[in-house]
């Protein structure tokens, strides 16, 4: 089996301890479901890692596989100029998971070496082995539906390689859960709304409901704020009759959003 380690995690500065300044206990579950996903990482041994981020470059039209063939990851974007890793790039791979989907959907090969936030957050805390080769893919602005049928057709191309692939999603889910002045509400007041959004969210990547998951309407996924679904329906495609079993490691609230670590391990 090509897949050897699955994972859906946050991308949240305030997990780091450079950006966290004062409110470093904020995400302390967090911190350390991501230290127990860097373990499992580390076991499998990847040949690709496979990074799906809602922050890169986004296409309106096509899904973007990123190409470069070494990445720089850094948070000047939040004020931290002392933080730089730099990752290889799986270019041949990339390649030859975009050839068999561009005859059927819009597919933009890219070249960006300096990686978003959303995915370099991630790998600072999940990559003990900087060595392991990254295949970033960003999302279109197209439906949920295309972008789940493009996994599922990624899929196919992974199952064909003798790769050791490993597949972390990131992305966060409802960004109003606290005080919204606009609507006067009491500091640390949590959101009804957004707590029960969160709650079905998990309980629906727990069941694997990708039925379910892809057919939330859009009104609901933007009034959420959150930016976890495009990515996710690829996700939910590429492991689409994969067989593994979900761990909720880690789910916290802080600066006004929902986080959740989740590890997908394989059987």
């Amino acid at each position: 089996m090509p897949f050897v380690f699955t994972a859906l995690v946050p991308h949240a500065p305030a997990s780091l301890d450079s950006l966290a300044g004062t409110q470093v206990a904020l995400l302390k579950k967090t911190r350390e479901a991501m230290t127990k996903l860097s373990f499992e990482i580390y076991a499998a041994k990847p040949d690709v890692l496979l990074v799906l981020s809602p922050h890169g470059k986004i296409l309106e039209d096509a899904v973007s596989i990123n190409t470069a063939p070494e990445f720089e990851g850094n948070l000047e974007t939040f004020g931290d100029h002392g933080t730089r890793c730099v990752y290889p790039g799986a270019v041949g791979f990339a390649h030859q998971i975009k050839e068999p989907l561009e005859t059927r959907y819009h597919i933009a090969l890219i070249h960006e070496p300096v990686l978003d936030y959303g995915t370099t957050i991630p790998l600072l805390h999940l990559l003990r082995d900087n060595r392991i080769p990254l295949v970033p893919i960003y999302p279109s602005l197209r439906s949920l539906d295309e972008h789940f049928a493009i996994g599922t057709e990624l899929q196919e191309t992974i199952l064909k390689t003798n790769k050791r692939i490993a597949i972390v999603v990131t992305g966060d889910l409802a960004h109003h859960h606290h005080a919204d002045a606009q609507k006067k509400k009491r500091k640390g007041e949590t959101s009804e709304a957004a707590r029960l959004f969160d709650t079905r969210i998990q309980a629906l990547l727990v069941k694997r409901d990708s039925e379910a998951l892809l057919a939330i309407p859009g009104e609901e996924m933007v009034a959420s704020g959150s930016c976890l679904f495009r990515p996710l329906a690829l996700f939910l495609g590429i492991v689409r009759h994969i067989n593994f079993t979900v761990e909720t490691l880690a789910y916290e609230i802080a600066q006004d959003v929902g986080y959740v670590t989740m590890y997908f391990q394989l059987l």
